[in-house]
């Protein structure tokens, strides 16, 4: 995770077992997915407790809007935690002199304007769905091919037919970032109640993705 006030990336294990071996990749992103920072670094972490990993020190040259991309990576080097910030070189100024015991005003906001300017990219997808008694997994696998990232995708579960949103969902993960090149696979698990009688469909769209039609499915077995 990222610590906003103090310019710092920690890891955080909120488990009962020492997390041993591990590694932290710690990149920054300009607006046009260009990396002008990478670092890979070894992580120990006991139960129940948080390390500083390392600062983040203020980058020359960047674009108004940028990208920290963390991701931990276990001893078998699967990842077990990733997160990502959009960040603004202008960064919010709080107002302290005029705090009151439960509010700070800002006197200086963060300008994410130029989020406006990252271009449309399009997204490789396929899913596949597997049937357990009461209930259907859902698995998409999301790809993107472009030299851009595709930033903040939502993915939802419709109805084959109808189109309407089956809820409640219970996903592994969403409104995902995918950098370039980068293949995603997620899990939903939607009860068979909620979709009518309608075989479960995937249908995604981002900030910078266009909205996809209804993703054809592929029977598990």
């Amino acid at each position: 995770m990222y610590d906003y006030g103090r310019h710092e990336v920690h890891a955080v294990n909120g488990s009962r077992l020492a997390l041993s071996g591990a590694t932290a990749e710690v990149r920054v992103l300009d607006l046009e997915s260009r990396r002008v920072s990478e670092r890979t670094l070894p992580v120990e972490v006991p139960a129940d407790s948080s390390v500083k990993i390392c600062d983040l020190p203020a980058i020359a040259g960047l674009t108004p809007v940028y990208f920290l991309d963390l991701r931990l990576r276990g001893a078998d080097g699967a990842v077990v935690a990733s997160n990502l910030y959009w960040l603004s070189t202008a960064e919010d100024v709080p107002n302290f002199g005029a705090s009151t015991w439960f509010y700070t005003p800002n006197s200086g906001y963060a300008d994410f304007t130029a989020l406006a300017r990252l271009p449309e990219v399009q997204l490789d997808a396929a899913q596949t769905t597997t049937h357990h008694d009461d209930a259907a997994a859902v698995q998409v696998t999301l790809r993107n091919r472009s030299s851009s990232l595709a930033f903040f995708v939502e993915l939802q579960i419709v109805g084959d037919r109808s189109g309407r949103p089956a809820l409640p969902v219970l996903w592994e993960d969403n409104y995902v970032t995918l950098l370039p090149g980068e293949e995603r696979q997620l899990t939903a698990t939607v009860d068979t109640a909620a979709l009518g009688g309608e075989e479960p469909r995937v249908r995604y769209s981002g900030w910078n993705v266009r909205e996809s039609a209804v993703i054809a499915s592929r029977a598990a077995h």
